[in-house]
């Protein structure tokens, strides 16, 4: 819910005498009327007091001067403020009170400021006289100021100003630290010099004592490895000799056991020597055998074939005698009913004799039946033929239609059939290709009319740009003979015709105009618009920034053949867009790495920071060419369009050719079924005729018929049975016999298993011999082996024990020496004076460092040939020196001194650093702050001038595109019907205008809930009032006007109507509702 004054109490306040309230005040538009010196500003003068103005906006020199005045002297004034959410009152003795209860000025301001009324600036006042200042306003100290403060940039101006202090005061504190650091470091690098000298003759020793004490501990390395060799040489010795001891003993005794072994062989030998020599000759025996074997192996064969043949002939017979059991159980199953079925017939018999005539009356039944059953096929058979002729009768109809259609062209068709059918057939094998011939010339020609629109949009875009370059160059004449004016960007460099598609895709500022300083743009802006020259950019070449540090690049800007400092303006334009050969170099060079590039092809793609990417503007090419080919392909449609209608009309004359056959043959079927319904119509004639006949003979022979086929039937049976007996005898003879044969096969099988046995025992036998005498000379010859090379080893192993035991005398002896002169290497001494040495330089700092560990860990992974290399490497001569301690004690003083300035240096500079950095964010955000509400501003005041003025144009411009803190703000207008003028060359009613646009659109910027207006209309004519009432009437929808004006068509607009007049030196009030008034008219 919006503020809202709702009534105003006065009391003794300037010509109101006693206590008046004002009532009714409209939330909308109220209003205030009256004759010159009534009392009308009195009333805004009133509201002016509550909310803290000082006097002198009131046009009184001090507060006491508001307290009515008559011949008795009031005491006192108050005024209160009734609005809708609280009450507000201030007294001449400036007291405030918020809802009865007492405030400070300071307070009453915030509640206002909360309820969004701007008590700073105070834009929802406009007394009178002030309407017009408000466009002469100054574009700095003036206009700029007081859209900083509505936009709120303000804050950040004085913000920007302290840290500007700030920053300049950070300058002279790093001033001062350079000298006192310069210095100190002077007196610093002195003492580090003497402080050097030293530590370097100190070191110097100390290098060459640990060198001392390294090539001791060598030696001491080498002696000890030697040691340790020797050590491990004897105790390989002596493992070598208890190891070979161990051989000897164990040699021996294996020698033993193998001697043994050697005799028991050998004695076994001797004792198997004549079961050697009898199965010797029982080998040459079985040898003598051989033939024999070979034959009872052929016999063997044979009987294994005929054992197979006769098993099969066995099974076969087997399953022949199964035949034969179950076809003899099926003819006793078959006796037994022959012989139930003879009873049955013999019964039969005696019954007939007594029923011949019953019998004969149902044959002669069957036979009528069947007669009546041939007469009915009879009638169907008529029908069906019937039904046949119809159907002949229409497919010849058939045939005659389509031999009628085809008829013109038959003959043709005849003359030229073996042509014809040749070419339907080639025709039927590319008609498929023609089609798809067919589809992909339509879509060539689809692609060639986009394509041809394509071309068409882009020369009807080149025709364009052309008119566009031609009229830039004519608005460049106007510009001639100004000073400072160097042309359009295009005109001020060249590039080689291989990066013009790129330069111009790349580049939209090349009609900006190039101007030498912010003096010179002024006066190109000042023609455009007194000449109504279309709006141009302009680039202010004093204004441009150095050219930053780039990588190593392809940069477009580079490639412009300019002056040097013209440089800097194409890389105003262009950046750092970067320039490739084509578009998958492009891809390549904007997406790699962490920051993206914009990068354009020689033939005019653009890929965008963001990763937009854009066509090239290439050489516009005649679309004739592709008209000329479209015109082409459409004939060639129409050409195959023609051919396939030509084959399809081919292939429908030959399906009425294959439609006439095919009836035709119908109608040969139609026919053949015809002669076959005739000649079943014939024998079911002759059928019936016979049956006929065989009736009046079944008559004739009623009498003795049944008789005789029961005895006939009878006679039939019995002959079977004695069939049946017969083949049972056979069969049972039959399975005697193969019973017989079974056992013989029996017998065969036992002798030829008896047979394979005896020669698979010889076999056997012999084997066994001959393996046992080869096993036992093998294991005779085996121990004899190894008897003597166990005799060998232990001669051998002998020898080597003595040598053993001799090199290892030797051994001891030399450990000894070596141990005597490790012992005399001794650096106890020299690692004392080192400590020492070591101890003076980490008092003082010095970088000198023990060695001795990290030696010890070089020493344990370095072979002795490198030992040696060191030890004659590292030999220095001795050296000697007087330390001076002083000279490092002075060094330590006057380095904490230095680091303690460098220290303050760091923290200055960084502090300085961070102050810049925090200005620079102020400035953007200051910037970006004030240029969003400053393009706001400017939109909405073009569009309410416009409204106001219908058809004038009014905007803010920046006097410096660059920096609009710099030159500030100017207000540019161009009324209807006319150029673009300053304000100071407007006439009165324009400046009232124009004033007005800009204070609605701040109002529109920035809303206030109520505003106070005095005679804003006075210099205005009346269609302008008409105007201004308008919108203002519109403008009351979400704020509270209160108005003073004398103009009718002002104040008959308003809802309520205060009318101010003046008896007796007191003024007085009515309010007056218009909509009441207008309700009860």
């Amino acid at each position: 819910m919006r503020l809202v004054l709702e009534s105003i109490l006065l009391h003794n306040f300037k010509s109101y005498k006693g206590t008046h309230h004002i009532k009714n005040i409209d939330k909308s538009f109220t209003a205030i009327v009256g004759p010159n010196g009534s009392g009308k500003s009195n009333v805004i003068d009133s509201i002016l007091f509550v909310l803290g103005f000082r006097a002198k906006k009131m046009r009184q020199s001090t507060i006491t001067d508001l307290i009515y005045k008559d011949e008795k002297r009031e005491s006192e004034c108050w005024v209160e403020l009734i609005f809708n959410k609280f009450r507000i009152k201030r007294s001449s003795n400036s007291k405030y009170y918020i809802d009865d209860k007492e405030r400070t000025s300071a307070e009453v301001i915030k509640l206002m400021m909360d309820e969004g009324v701007d008590m700073e600036h105070n834009r929802f006042l406009i007394l009178q006289g002030e309407i017009e200042s408000i466009a002469m306003m100054k574009p700095k100290e003036g206009l700029l100021v007081f859209l900083e403060d509505i936009i709120g940039t303000s804050v950040l101006k004085n913000q920007i100003e302290e840290k500007q202090k700030e920053i300049e005061e950070s300058s002279r504190k790093i001033e001062e630290i350079k000298t006192t650091l310069a210095f100190v470091k002077k007196d610093f690098d002195h003492a580090e010099e003497l402080k050097n000298e030293n530590e370097n003759a100190l070191k110097k020793r100390v290098e060459y004592l640990s060198m001392k004490v390294e090539n001791r501990e060598v030696k001491k390395e080498l002696l000890r490895r030697e040691i340790q060799r020797m050590k491990e040489s004897k105790e390989s010795l002596e493992e070598e000799m208890e190891e070979l001891k161990s051989k000897n003993e164990e040699t021996r005794k294996i020698f033993a056991v193998y001697e043994e072994k050697y005799k028991k062989v050998k004695k076994e030998l001797n004792g198997k020597e004549e079961a050697f020599l009898a199965a010797k000759r029982e080998f040459k025996q079985a040898e003598r055998q051989k033939e024999l074997q070979k034959r009872e192996e052929e016999k063997r064969k044979k009987l294994q074939k005929q054992k197979e043949e006769e098993r099969k002939r066995r099974e076969m017979k087997k399953q022949e005698i199964e035949g034969m059991k179950k076809e003899m159980q099926e003819n006793e199953e078959e006796l037994k009913e022959m012989e139930e079925s003879r009873k049955v017939k013999a019964g039969k018999l005696a019954k007939e004799e007594k029923k011949i005539k019953k019998g004969d009356l149902k044959i002669l039944k069957e036979k009528e039946d069947f007669l009546m059953k041939l007469l009915d096929k009879k009638a169907k058979i008529s029908h069906e033929r019937s039904k046949l002729k119809v159907e002949i009768e229409i497919k010849s109809k058939e045939i005659e239609r389509l031999n009628k259609s085809v008829a013109p062209k038959r003959e043709k068709i005849r003359s030229s059939e073996n042509s014809v059918r040749e070419k339907i057939r080639s025709s039927e094998n590319s008609l498929s290709l023609l089609e798809e011939k067919y589809a992909a010339l339509e879509k060539d020609i689809s692609l060639t009319q986009k394509e041809l629109q394509k071309r068409k949009n882009t020369f009807q875009e080149a025709t364009q740009k052309k008119e566009m370059d031609k009229r830039e160059e004519e608005m460049m004449r106007h510009f001639k003979g100004v000073p400072g004016v160097l042309g359009r960007l295009m005109d001020v460099g060249r590039i080689s015709p291989e990066y013009d598609t790129a330069l111009r895709t790349a580049c939209s500022r090349l009609n900006n105009i190039i101007v030498d300083t912010t003096a010179t743009a002024d006066k190109v802006m000042e023609i455009i618009k007194k000449k109504n020259i279309p709006r141009s950019t302009v680039i202010v070449l004093e204004k441009m920034k150095p050219i930053p540090k780039l990588e190593k690049q392809r940069y477009l800007f580079e490639m412009v053949e300019c002056k040097e400092e013209m440089k800097k303006v194409f890389y105003f334009a262009l950046s750092d867009t970067l320039v490739c050969e084509d578009l998958k170099e492009a891809e390549a060079l904007a997406f790699s790495g962490s920051t993206r590039r914009r990068v354009v092809t020689v033939d005019g793609k653009l890929i965008e920071k963001s990763g937009v990417m854009t066509g090239g503007r290439g050489r516009v090419k005649s679309y004739e060419e592709i008209e000329k080919s479209l015109r082409k392909m459409e004939e060639m449609r129409e050409e195959i369009g023609q051919e396939i209608s030509e084959i399809q009309e081919n292939r429908k004359r030959e399906l009425v050719e294959r439609e006439v056959e095919k009836l035709e043959k119908e109608i040969q079927e139609i026919k053949k079924k015809e002669a076959c319904a005739e000649k079943d119509a014939s024998e079911d004639e002759h059928a019936f005729e016979e049956t006929k006949k065989q009736i009046g003979e079944i008559k004739a022979r009623m009498v003795d018929g049944n008789i005789r086929d029961l005895q006939t039937d009878l006679k039939i049976i019995e002959e079977k049975i004695e069939i049946l007996e017969n083949r049972n005898q056979e069969i049972k003879i039959q399975i005697a016999v193969f019973n017989d044969k079974e056992e013989e096969v029996v017998e065969e099988e036992e002798v030829i298993v008896e047979h394979n046995s005896t020669f698979e025992s010889i076999a056997s036998r012999f084997k066994e011999i001959q393996e046992e005498y080869n096993n036992l000379l093998s294991i005779f010859k085996d121990v004899q082996d190894e008897m003597n090379s166990s005799k060998k080893k232990m001669g051998e192993n002998y020898h080597n024990e003595i040598d053993k035991k001799n090199k290892l005398e030797d051994l001891e002896e030399k450990m000894v020496d070596l141990e005597e002169k490790m012992n005399l290497l001794d650096v106890s001494k020299i690692l004392q004076e080192i400590e020492e040495l070591l101890g003076i330089s980490k008092r003082y700092q010095l970088s000198i460092e023990k060695k001795e560990n990290h030696l010890e860990n070089i020493l344990e992974n370095m072979a002795d040939e490198d030992l040696k290399d060191f030890l004659l490497k590292k030999k220095a001569p001795s050296v000697q020196f007087d330390l001076n301690q002083s000279v490092f004690e002075d060094y330590l003083s006057i380095k904490e001194t230095y680091s303690k300035a460098k220290e303050d240096s760091v923290r200055i500079t960084d502090n300085h650093k961070s102050l810049r950095s925090h200005l620079e964010s102020l400035k953007n955000q200051r910037y970006d702050i004030f240029m969003a509400g400053f393009t706001q501003v400017s939109t909405y005041l073009k569009e309410i001038y416009k409204a106001l003025t219908y058809g004038g144009n009014a905007q803010l411009e920046l006097v410096d595109y660059l920096d609009p803190f710099s030159e500030g703000i100017v207000l540019a207008v161009m009324p209807p019907k006319k150029c673009w003028k300053n304000v100071s060359n407007l006439s009165g009613g324009e400046k009232t205008l124009s004033s007005l646009s800009l204070i609605f659109a701040l109002h529109k910027f920035k809303p206030s809930p109520f505003y106070v207006m005095d005679e804003i209309d006075a210099a205005l004519d009346y269609r302008n009032v008409c105007i201004i009432s308008n919108y203002l009437k519109e403008m009351t929808k979400n704020s509270q006007f209160i108005v003073i004006s004398l103009r009718n068509d002002m104040f008959e607009k308003s809802n309520s109507i205060l009318g101010v007049y003046k008896t007796h030196n007191i003024s007085k009030f009515l309010m007056i509702n218009i909509k009441e008034i207008q309700k009860m008219l």
